[in-house]
């Protein structure tokens, strides 16, 4: 790690983007790897899962059973053998990246850039505990101090990580050693213009900016063959809980809202403080309307909030810290909310900094007061995608994996009861 290079927050504003460690292994390494390996048996044996090396598990909260139908994302058709040097475990590792990295829509050149960059850092996920003054971790080796990517569990998960290193990540935290000030967009693959046309190499070091530019290009050769083994791989999530106790993943919510029809016929819930009842209000998209200009009377704080606003419609607001607290009493831990409302002024400025990742001013339903930005692990976001209908709170379909324009990171309060592309919605599609 070059700390020099990243000893203040304008050379790293400068800099474009985290680099990596590299994949330079020590004794260290190879022991902790074995270690790891052993602990992976140790749980497959205790598990009875001696014949399914096919299959992997990218995380392992205690919530991992309110994933859809059991534990976890698990990867099928890589046929549970060696490949050209490589383990079982690491084919698993890029079959996940290169899934990830194809729905988030880099196509096959954005694949291969991830892949020798997962490769280079931490060969294929065998080195993925923290390293250096940055206590970079994770499968890109990305930085965990606060104010950068992510805590050690989110750059760990193989999903969250190669989100962040194709899209780049926003920052809340401005302090001693924060990659820049409070809403710096620390920049990912899309961010660089051209990269679709550089070398992969080249592509891979600009977001890394790693001590070893030249390190990335080696691999691109194994890197395409593993592509092409990989090419009837799929991943998805697991149909069998292994025979574990359900989770209560119902929280406490209550089904009216389902079966709403107006903003006002969603579950009323007790006003936080400084925050006043009112309907939830509502306009035309578009400059010149009420989107980025919600009176500040119609708006209150979130609880927690960690961006400059923290504001959001009062209904929004008080069915937030309802949902909140059955989140809380799943997960151990307070939702964390890094975008609220933002205004015309702010969308405005959103775009230039965020280019076509950014919604059009105007057209935002961060702009209503009704929309909020989550960080969370994935079993968290899939927690809040099945229960937060409930409460009012859902991940819209443009946002889904299947959607125009994926986003995992972005709730919406009622939208389908007022937003006309939602006119006549299946219901049965609102929780999923």
């Amino acid at each position: 790690m070059n700390d020099e290079r990243r000893s203040t927050a304008g050379s790293l504003v400068a800099g474009a983007a985290i680099r990596g460690a590299g994949a330079i292994l020590s004794w260290k390494v190879i022991l902790a790897a074995a270690l790891a390996a052993l602990l992976v048996l140790l749980v497959c044996l205790g598990a009875g899962a001696l014949a399914m090396f096919g299959t992997v598990a990218t995380s392992s909260s205690t919530a991992d059973l309110c994933s859809p139908g059991g534990a976890g994302v698990h990867v099928e058709g890589t046929d549970g053998k060696d490949f050209q040097g490589y383990t079982a475990e690491q084919l698993d590792t890029a079959a996940i990246v290169l899934d990830t990295a194809g729905k988030l829509g880099v196509g096959r050149q954005g694949q291969l850039i991830a892949l020798i960059t997962v490769m280079q850092e931490s060969t294929l996920g065998v080195n993925t505990q923290p390293t250096g003054n940055g206590n970079d971790a994770g499968p890109f080796q990305q930085r965990t101090l606060p104010g950068w990517y992510g805590t050690l569990e989110q750059v760990q998960d193989v999903q969250y990580a190669t989100t962040a290193f194709i899209q780049g990540v926003d920052i809340d935290y401005a302090g001693p050693g924060s990659a820049g000030p409070a809403g710096y967009h620390i920049p990912g693959l899309v961010d660089l213009k051209g990269w679709e046309s550089m070398d992969p190499g080249e592509a891979a070091q600009a977001v890394q900016i790693s001590d070893y530019p030249s390190a990335y290009m080696e691999h691109v050769s194994d890197a395409q063959a593993i592509m092409d083994h990989l090419a009837g791989a799929s991943v998805s999530e697991s149909s069998d809980a292994g025979g574990a106790t359900a989770a209560d993943c119902t929280g406490g919510g209550s089904g009216e809202a389902l079966n709403a029809t107006t903003m006002d016929q969603l579950p009323h819930y007790p006003m936080p403080a400084g925050c006043t009842d009112q309907t939830p209000q509502f306009s035309e998209y578009g400059p010149n309307t009420l989107n980025g200009d919600v009176p500040d009377s119609a708006l209150c704080s979130y609880p927690g909030a960690l961006d400059a606003d923290g504001r959001g419609q009062p209904r929004a607001v008080a069915a937030y810290v309802a949902m909140n607290k059955d989140f809380k009493k799943q997960f151990g831990h307070d939702l964390q909310i890094s975008s609220t409302y933002r205004t015309f002024a702010k969308q405005q400025e959103t775009k230039v900094t965020r280019g076509y990742l950014a919604a059009t001013p105007g057209w935002s339903n961060h702009g209503f007061g009704l929309a909020i930005d989550i960080r969370g692990t994935y079993d968290e976001k899939r927690w809040i995608q099945q229960n937060g209908p409930s409460y009012g709170w859902w991940h819209p379909t443009w946002a889904r994996t299947d959607g125009r324009k994926p986003e995992d990171w972005h709730y919406e309060y009622g939208t389908w009861l007022v937003a006309s592309e939602y006119k006549d919605i299946d219901t049965s599609l609102i929780a999923y």
